[in-house]
């Protein structure tokens, strides 16, 4: 598979992950409070629905970012975008800011699942490490999703620095 198949074939599982995450999130959630009114509380559904959440809003934020959908501050953006070389350039060293900073948080975010691994979520038996595993796992997705991203940058910084160089007006 090349890069783009790839990165296509991780967009179209995450979405299947993520639609079946939120599917049981749901279920959990409703079983939890069926059984509360019913006075028959669930001790186990909080805490499940509380891990699939970690897992379900780091997973849409790689979604977010791939779609361009996450909140930004566009102050500066009608000045920049008139110097389209400009605003790509801007656009390469945030995607690098971005990646150092993510690149930081799956290195560490490795270290915590490995010293959260031997706690277990107390009424559902399992280890922590697989609630805390979120962080990481969808940091690395977010840094693919970005150097994807980067490589389009700088694909389009490349075409309008030759269009520049040549004379042309974009």
């Amino acid at each position: 598979m090349g890069a783009i198949n790839m990165t296509d074939f991780l967009a179209k599982c995450e979405g299947v992950i993520t639609k079946l995450l939120f599917s049981i999130l749901v279920a959990v959630v409703l079983v939890g409070s069926i059984a509360r009114y019913s006075g028959y509380p669930v001790t186990w559904s909080v805490e499940l629905s509380q891990s699939i959440f970690v897992w379900l809003g780091i997973l849409s934020a790689n979604q977010a970012l791939r779609l361009h959908a996450h909140v930004v501050v566009d102050l500066f953006s009608g000045l920049i975008n008139k110097v389209p070389l400009v605003a790509v350039t801007i656009n390469i060293m945030h995607r690098l800011l971005m990646f150092s900073f993510l690149l930081f948080i799956v290195i560490h975010g490795y270290y915590l699942v490995i010293v959260s691994s031997g706690r277990t979520v107390s009424s559902i038996g399992f280890s922590y490490g697989w609630v805390v595993a979120a962080i990481p796992v969808g940091c690395l997705l977010l840094l693919i999703t970005m150097m994807t991203q980067c490589v389009t940058d700088i694909n389009e910084w490349r075409r309008i620095r030759r269009s520049t160089t040549q004379g042309k007006v974009i």
